[in-house]
């Protein structure tokens, strides 16, 4: 249902997989280093942005199912 991630799931699960793994590991580096200079910003994106991911899924999964 994502359909910045559609084009690689249809490429293929493994090429889906490298993309999304890398994507992760980029985004937790980045909040490793940042975490040395503000931890608390750190701390508040990673609530926030694990609680927007949640949100949209969920949105996402429910239109989905209801709609198709």
């Amino acid at each position: 249902m994502n359909p910045l991630m559609r084009v690689f799931i249809e490429r293929g699960e493994w090429q889906f997989a490298a993309v999304k793994g890398a994507t992760l590991i980029a985004a937790w580096a980045a909040m490793v280093w940042y975490c040395k200079v503000n931890r608390q910003f750190v701390r508040q994106a990673c609530i926030f942005g694990s609680a927007a991911y949640l949100t949209i899924w969920s949105t996402w999964f429910v239109a989905g199912s209801i709609f198709h």
